[in-house]
């Protein structure tokens, strides 16, 4: 009895000894890290005078906005009537009678020279949001209208108005979802405009200065993407000290907080999870300006075992990088979409141009160069010239697949043709 003591003691004093080991070597981990600099994540806010800043002026003028009441009996119909193809005059005067403060407010909001939202966190609904296109929507009937009324260059040039505004909502010193909001204002007025080269009285010089000032605002896409993913970068940093510090709400646990991370648990290390997103964040930044075919951040779609993360020393990190992280792919391939969507307009515009002057479309892009275009558009899927069917009226980038479909963008199963990846192809009618 006295031997088997013995060897129990022994082996409570081994696994003691293991359990020690462990933990520190768990701390030691938690604590090394690579610390690489990334330059892309610095730079400072913007100081923004309030009398400077347009979303003051769209904010103060929400309650102006009439645009969901005219939804709401039919979403669909009413922005195809609005926005689509089964445009509506008379439904549209109504709209724009009704809203005539809310785009006086729109019109001052543009020509004032700051854009800037104010700073946030992760609890803030951003319900701002909505309206923002919402005032887009308006400014883009009003410009249809001018169309409509035999007004070509001044509708093509508050079209390209609302795509500026799209630009600056992307570059607001806010986050993801104000890049991804600011996009699809950008897309709707894109829409339109691809729309109106079917305008009966558009001409070659409205159209060739449209390309061109599309082009010019082409330059300068990749900046709100930037400063985007650095702002949601800056609000994740504050994220993870918050937590450290214990100032993480959260209503379904014990007092509505989150327990303090103690430095001296092996589970969470702010230097480590901190160069984690960094080094994230900084790639996404150098992804934004490479084709989609060359992207890096792949790397971080891989994600690592449980055993692994238990083993890091910063498991807590670790498992909140992988869920907080947003569909990055989806993100960029977003990214991507936009660039490829305001060169494919720049592309139509210069082909309906090139048709009004030679009475047909050319057989290549190349015919568009020096005249309507300085060069054929980059496909920003992968790198190469966007392509152009004059027989099936279209001109496309290859998609996620990176394969040339031939244009093919649908599909009897909408499920399958998603799963393909197929063609991002823009139509046109002329």
């Amino acid at each position: 009895m006295n031997q088997f003591s013995k060897w129990l003691r022994l082996a409570g004093l081994l696994l003691f000894a293991l359990a020690i080991g462990l933990y520190l070597l768990l701390l030691v981990r938690g604590h090394t890290y690579d610390q690489v600099g990334h330059p892309e994540l610095s730079g400072k806010r913007r100081v923004v005078d309030t009398a400077d800043n347009g979303f003051a002026v769209l904010l103060a003028a929400t309650n102006q906005l009439h645009w969901e009441e005219f939804s709401k009996s039919d979403y669909r119909n009413f922005q195809e009537a609005m926005l689509g193809t089964n445009w509506n005059p008379a439904l549209a005067r109504e709209v724009l009678a009704t809203n005539q403060a809310a785009l006086a407010a729109w019109d001052k909001a543009r020509l004032l020279p700051e854009f800037q939202v104010p700073t946030h966190d992760m609890a803030d609904n951003l319900a701002y949001l909505s309206s923002w296109k919402n005032f887009a929507c308006l400014a883009i009937v009003r410009e249809r209208s001018r169309l409509d009324e035999h007004q070509a260059s001044a509708g093509l040039d508050g079209l390209c108005d609302v795509v500026q505004a799209g630009l600056q909502m992307n570059d607001a010193d806010g986050v993801i979802i104000h890049y991804l909001v600011g996009t699809a204002v950008k897309t709707m007025a894109l829409n339109t405009i691809r729309l109106s080269a079917n305008t009966a009285d558009v001409n070659k010089d409205a159209l060739k200065k449209t390309v061109a000032r599309l082009g010019r605002l082409a330059a300068t896409d990749l900046t709100g993407w930037t400063n985007s993913i650095r702002s949601e970068y800056e609000m994740q940093m504050q994220f993870l000290c918050d937590l450290k510090d214990g100032k993480v709400t959260n209503s379904d646990l014990p007092n509505g907080t989150m327990m303090k991370l103690s430095g001296s648990l092996p589970v969470f290390s702010l230097n480590k999870s901190q160069a984690l997103f960094a080094d994230a964040a900084a790639t996404l930044i150098q992804d934004g300006a490479a084709p989609y075919s060359q992207l890096r951040i792949s790397k971080f779609q891989d994600r690592p075992s449980i055993g692994s993360m238990l083993m890091s020393g910063n498991v807590v990190g670790e498992v909140l990088f992988y869920m907080m992280q947003p569909a990055t792919l989806s993100m960029l391939a977003k990214q991507k979409q936009s660039s490829c969507a305001l060169q494919a307009t720049r592309v139509i515009l210069a082909l309906r141009a090139f048709q009004l002057k030679h009475g047909t479309l050319p057989e290549t892009l190349n015919a568009l160069v020096p005249e309507f275009l300085d060069k054929v558009p980059a496909d920003d899927f992968n790198g190469q010239p966007l392509h152009y069917s004059a027989s099936k009226k279209i001109v496309y980038s290859v998609g996620k697949n990176l394969k040339d479909d031939g244009g093919d963008d649908r599909g009897n199963d909408e499920k399958v043709v998603a799963a393909r990846h197929l063609d991002f192809a823009f139509h046109f009618d002329f």
